[in-house]
């Protein structure tokens, strides 16, 4: 897998991950995002344009970078779910429709935003 690291106006970092996400490359696409945090980096979109499929592990990956960055915000009692829907900080951004699917599935909708397009996932912060 192929990432990308590209900063938007407002001090956004856009990751864009190309090809498969799975448990043999999840631990890269982590890394990437905890070395931009470690940097500062406090606005993160993972742009998914350029994904072909994504494994449990890759959800599951994306959680963990959506609770890193939101680990700076007030807790709600330790939900961990509604902190995750509250955060301003983790957005993705043009999924195709089969992955988008995926992650209405896995409940992605209703823990992260998504944005069809990522100019409007840079707008929306």
């Amino acid at each position: 897998m192929n990432i990308t690291i590209t900063e938007a106006p407002g001090n956004i970092s856009v990751i864009r991950p190309e090809g498969r996400i799975n448990l043999g490359n999840t631990d890269e696409l982590l890394q990437k995002a905890k070395a931009l945090y470690e940097q500062g980096a406090r606005k993160m979109i993972v742009d998914l344009s350029e994904v072909e499929s994504m494994s449990s592990a890759g959800l599951r990956t994306l959680l963990s970078v959506a609770k890193m960055l939101n680990k700076d915000s007030v807790s709600t009692g330790g939900n961990e779910s509604r902190e995750i829907a509250k955060s301003r900080f983790f957005k993705l951004a043009s999924p195709d429709p089969d992955l988008k699917n995926v992650l209405d599935i896995a409940g992605f909708l209703e823990l992260v935003e998504v944005y069809d397009d990522l100019n409007d996932a840079i707008a929306s912060f």
